[in-house]
């Protein structure tokens, strides 16, 4: 009749096996259901897909394989089936999709419908559609495998689909080698005299080595394997090989002679057979892209959680859309919810240790690294940020920033305002430093984040973005031949976004943008002395100094003094070495050891860090126009290291707990391998410089010596290294605000006193109360529920003891 005779319901998702994007996406439409038959049509469309997931082989590529119902009710039932030449019983019926049998009035089971019409509503329901399938509503016997595949109701349906669809989704030719009948022959169907067919599964060569299956047969198979000895009759002959065997088997594509089959019988010559070998390879081959692989796991946030079990875990990937299980090691996550195939939230099972996370899904386990392991700690205090440093940066972000505080151990996240930290790396419980992230101009709060909550915002963590010009501070190498082409490292500020590099008023040859603090570039042709500026659209970099570029031709470098001439077997020592035909330098070398730190400060002075090393070695520069040779001018005597001294330490006194940050002053310093403080180890030490070390604090008492031990030796006591620890007073409240609250709890009440650091408890009369230190002298608190109304002493504790009851620490339930 005419499409459209009906309505498009919606579309539901019967195999699912992850995102229609990565999948092979098979839609199902149903054409001439009435409304009252949709049910029936969702049945025969699933007994579809379920004899389909069991056929060879689609059951090996199953998982690749999404399929989709698409529900559509026609005004009638059934389809139109035209009397005349076909012999059909005449009937009509008005259906969404205008199904038909006799397609272009000749054979019968030729069942067609309105491909655009099918096509437009499967992809408008599905629209990363791969193939389109329509069962029609008829017992009549019919199909077709054009742009859409179309079967009917008829005895054994399912195989009809099978074999349509393998028409219309893997191009395989029909097997048939007849048209109307075997009684008579068939004008123009008797010998096949085109050219090789395009169809996988269909061929005019009997070449075994030129055969396009040619791979699949053995050598003791005959070819051709079959001979039709009247072509103008089917051929009825028996295999004369055992079925499966692959050969050339003849009559295909309507023909009895002239064309080959890959099999004997094959499910694209009879119905319910088996598919060939030739076809299933075409099948396997087009569906395996689309098969997922085993679950990845990327990251997951946090990556500890308490030993009790009952973090929630997000783990993000791929693979995970059939996940069926998370373990963290040999124990299933409490609970799991599949977000998507990219995401999936778990809650942690008790454990211990540190386990590996792996995801389990149909298609494998994702695998066990060190970056999937979850680690068991017990819960930490509240961060808290107390200071930052520098408490400004780029717009560009890239600026290395180092907090200070308290409960920083086990940091999951740090934010700039609402924007993540490009990275950052917990150093101790008390600093983290972290590198900002690109932002607008303007003031954000520094927040850090751990399993025991998110750090207060306070004037402390203030960061603030601004937009900087760049600025250029030193270019290396400061000079270069006349012709150009010398490659320039440019350092500096502010790069990023960088518009033009110039030498004088000539642009670069080419530049890139390595950093936010370095190009890399190629000088232009020029003579004399030029400035090298950059343009970002903050501006252009200024004129100075550092910015200069010479031109000339280089000479063969020369070093002709080193100072010191002699330093520690430890290395390093900074030694500047003079000469001529520095400019360019790629190296230092003390004897066959690189040097570190190697700065070419100009065409006649570098300086550079020893390395480690023993004896006299000759000291050379490399420049791109050769090596400087040796001689007594550039020689360098490595000593026995110093024995280190300690000249001061800051604070001198500090908490018998330990605990303190404590600098050391001093000299040789360099490969410290110990502090102590009198015979106990410093809880943790970083050798600042040559000069300087910075230690945390052992528990201890009375005063002690502060101890620096180096290859050289451990260093001398003094007076200048002696430390004091101090004891802790009884706290004590002097005063709380405000003095009532209502017995429901929930107030928050400002304790100001003494001795309040290390505050371990606050008590209001027995009941514990949640509170933060803000500083030795204030506590803040949170008033716990009250069985009654009326007054109760606020006790602060610490390790020294528990403030006494007074006056002042009165406070009063309503």
């Amino acid at each position: 009749m005419s499409t459209a005779d009906g309505s498009v319901i919606g579309v539901t998702k019967i195999v699912d096996h992850g995102p229609d994007a990565s999948r092979w996406n098979l839609v199902i439409l149903g054409d001439g259901y009435q409304s009252a038959e949709l049910a029936t049509y969702a049945s025969d469309a699933l007994n579809f897909a379920n004899t389909l997931a069991a056929t060879a082989p689609f059951n090996t590529v199953w998982s690749a394989v999404n399929v989709h119902r698409v529900d559509v009710s026609s005004t009638d039932s059934g389809a139109d089936d035209p009397a005349g030449a076909c012999g059909g019983t005449g009937a009509t019926a008005h259906t969404y999709f205008d199904a038909t049998f006799c397609h272009g009035g000749q054979i019968r089971r030729l069942l067609s419908v309105d491909n655009t019409s099918a096509l437009n509503v499967a992809r408008a329901q599905v629209p990363q559609m791969t193939m389109t399938l329509v069962i029609v509503n008829s017992a009549i016997y019919g199909g077709s495998g054009g742009p859409v595949a179309v079967f009917s109701k008829a005895a054994g349906a399912e195989q009809i689909g099978i074999h349509e669809m393998a028409h219309t989704a893997f191009g395989l030719a029909d097997e048939y080698s007849t048209y109307a009948g075997c009684s008579s022959g068939e004008t123009g169907h008797d010998t096949y005299t085109g050219a090789e067919p395009t169809e996988a599964n269909v061929t005019a060569n009997t070449d075994r080595n030129t055969l396009k299956w040619g791979a699949l047969v053995a050598a003791a198979t005959a070819l051709p394997t079959t001979v039709n000895a009247n072509c103008a009759q089917c051929d009825a002959q028996a295999s004369p090989v055992p079925a499966g065997t692959v050969g050339t088997f003849v009559g295909a594509r309507y023909f009895h002679c002239g064309l080959y089959r890959p099999e004997y019988d094959c499910e694209m010559r009879t119905l319910g057979q088996p598919f060939c070998a030739v076809c299933r390879g075409v099948i396997s081959d087009t569906l395996t892209p689309f098969l997922p692989g085993p679950p990845v796991i990327d990251s997951f946030s946090p990556t500890s959680g308490d030993p009790a079990g009952g973090t929630i875990v997000v783990l993000t990937g791929q693979g995970f859309f059939s996940a069926s299980a998370v373990n963290f090691g040999a124990t299933p996550a409490v609970t799991l919810n599949v977000d998507s195939d990219t995401q999936i939230t778990a809650l942690s099972p008790p454990g211990t240790g540190s386990v590996n996370l792996t995801v389990a899904t149909p298609a494998g386990n994702s695998a066990s690294t060190l970056a999937t392991q979850f680690s068991y700690v017990a819960p930490a205090s509240m961060p808290q940020v107390t200071s930052i440093a520098p408490a400004t940066g780029s717009t560009s972000g890239g600026d290395a920033v180092t907090m200070t505080g308290s409960g920083l151990t086990g940091a999951a996240a740090v934010k700039f305002g609402a924007l993540d930290a490009s990275a950052f790396n917990v150093d101790t419980d008390t600093q983290i430093t972290a590198t900002s992230p690109a932002s607008g101009a303007g003031t954000v709060d520094i927040t850090v984040s751990t399993g025991a909550g998110t750090s207060a915002a306070s004037a402390a963590d203030r960061f603030t973005f601004a937009v900087p010009a760049p600025a250029v501070t030193a270019v290396a190498p400061a000079s270069g031949v006349a012709a150009g082409g010398t490659s320039v490292i440019i350092t500096g500020t502010a790069f990023n976004s960088a518009s033009a590099v110039t030498f004088g008023t000539t642009p670069a040859t080419g530049y890139s943008v390595d950093s936010d603090t370095q190009i890399t570039t190629t000088s232009p042709a020029g003579t004399g002395t030029v400035d090298v500026r950059v343009t970002t659209p903050s501006g252009t970099s200024a004129v100075v100094a550092g910015d200069q570029f010479g031109y000339q031709v280089p000479g063969a470098p020369a070093v002709t003094g080193i100072n010191p001439s002699g330093g520690s077997a430890a290395g390093g020592d900074a030694v500047t070495i003079t000469g001529t035909g520095f400019t360019g330098a790629t190296g230092v070398q003390f004897g066959t050891a690189a040097a570190t730190g190697v700065a070419v400060n100009s065409d006649t002075q570098v300086t550079a860090v020893s390395p480690a090393g023993s004896g006299t070695v000759n000291v050379t520069v490399t420049t791109p126009a050769g090596t400087s040779p040796t001689g007594a001018a550039d020689q360098f005597t490595y000593g026995p290291p110093a024995v280190p001294v300690v000249t001061s330490v800051n604070p001198n006194n500090g908490a018998g707990a330990g605990g303190d940050v404590i600098t050391i002053a001093g000299s040789g310093f360099t490969g410290a391998s110990a502090v102590a403080f009198g015979t106990n180890a410093a809880q943790s030490f970083t050798v600042d410089s040559d000069t300087q070390i910075t230690a945390t604090s052992p528990a201890g008492g009375g005063t002690v010596d502060v101890i620096v031990t180096t290859p050289g030796g451990a260093s001398a006591t003094g007076a200048a290294d002696r430390f004091t620890y101090t004891t802790l007073g009884l706290p004590s409240v002097t005063g709380v605000s405000p003095n009532t609250g209502s017995i429901a709890g929930g107030d928050t009440v400002v304790i100001t006193g003494i001795g309040l650091t290390n505050a371990s408890d606050v008590s209001f009369g027995g009941a514990t109360a949640l509170f933060s230190v803000d500083m030795d002298t204030q506590i803040t608190a949170t008033s716990p529920a009250a069985n009654a109304s009326g007054n109760v002493d606020i006790t602060v504790t610490t390790p020294a003891g528990t403030s006494a009851n007074t006056a002042s620490d009165t406070f009063t339930y309503f």
